[in-house]
């Protein structure tokens, strides 16, 4: 099935609305998408009548909410909203090539559960520009290869901004988009593990850079209980491969966690070494568990077989140990 711009649901999420909004949505409405909703976060306290009168579309729908329901909480909203088979939000700050969204439907499929551009960021005020992972041309992936490579890459697809979104592989529950999680990257690696995965050269979407998003303003406590409640949502997943990833992850990033603990550190942050602490004990506990199951495995394997024959007496005691180290392993 060949999809168009129509299939697409436009998405802005807003809090504290500048004149990027009404920038956004005259953008979103040049566009033949099918429809354009915007979500004003904790409207009461920041209303957005300047940037949002004058547009008689009937694509667009505006919804001013009454209460602070925080950066995902907002994508939440928007999302049980659409009504189209494919997702692309929309930053108020993002840029986009034009005619990039009908590239990027060039990609989707049936089979395919994210379209995405890597990640390209622009500093607003200073016009830096930062890049992060390189693709000569445009690349697909199956889903099984995917989830392979995020033990890898990690979260390559990065932020919605970068990714249009089969509507169906969505996680849509409460949780999969907390606030005190990186919903970000538990959207993407559950979508991968339901289809394949096309990324293109970084470029064809922009993101503004300034120091009011929520990853420069999170501070390192939050950076961290962010970091652990994602790696524990991931490992209750009913889909080995996420748990793998959710396993792996949460080992890797932890070991990076020590050098951003060091670095508050070094920078006077007294609480971090809290901090510090609970992450060698992570790691540890860990390696320890690795190093268990390594020995468990060993140990059953001897009471299974001697030579190429069976020991009936001790079967069920060796699967039992391996059971049981595997699971130590995984909880």
């Amino acid at each position: 099935m060949k999809y168009q711009e129509s299939d697409v649901s436009v998405l802005i999420p807003t809090y504290k609305p500048s004149s990027y909004l009404r920038t956004a949505i005259e953008k979103a409405l040049s566009s033949s998408v099918g429809e354009i909703i915007v979500s004003i976060n904790d409207a009461i306290n920041f209303p957005a009548d300047q940037y949002i009168e004058g547009f008689s579309d009937e694509r667009l729908t505006i919804v001013r909410q009454t209460q602070q329901l925080g950066l995902w909480g907002n994508h939440l909203a928007l999302l049980k909203l659409s009504t189209k088979p494919w997702i692309k939000f929309l930053h108020e700050d993002d840029k986009r090539k034009l005619g990039f969204l009908k590239t990027m439907l060039t990609y989707a499929d049936e089979q395919v559960a994210v379209v995405g551009s890597l990640k390209f960021s622009q500093d607003i005020i200073t016009g830096t520009i930062y890049q992060g992972f390189q693709l000569k041309e445009p690349k697909r992936w199956d889903s099984n290869a995917y989830m392979n490579r995020i033990l890898v890459v990690g979260n390559e697809p990065s932020c919605p901004s970068f990714t249009l979104l089969r509507r169906d592989v969505i996680d849509f529950s409460e949780e999969a988009w907390d606030n005190s999680m990186n919903c970000d990257y538990v959207c993407n690696v559950i979508a991968a593990s339901r289809g394949d995965v096309v990324l293109q050269p970084p470029g064809g979407i922009a993101s503004g850079d300034h120091p009011g998003r929520d990853c420069s303003t999170q501070g390192l406590s939050l950076y961290i209980n962010r970091l652990e409640n994602t790696v524990a949502y991931l490992k209750r997943m009913a889909n080995p491969r996420v748990v793998k990833v959710g396993r792996i992850s949460g080992f890797v990033e932890h070991l990076g966690l020590i050098r951003v603990i060091l670095g508050a550190m070094r920078r006077g942050n007294v609480k971090a070494v809290k901090y510090l602490w609970k992450t060698l004990l992570y790691l540890v506990k860990n390696i320890l568990k690795l190093t268990l199951l390594g020995m468990m495995i060993g140990i059953s394997s001897r009471m299974l077989f001697t030579g190429n024959t069976v020991q009936p007496r001790f079967m069920v005691l060796g699967l039992v140990v391996t059971l049981a180290s595997i699971t130590s392993l995984i909880m």
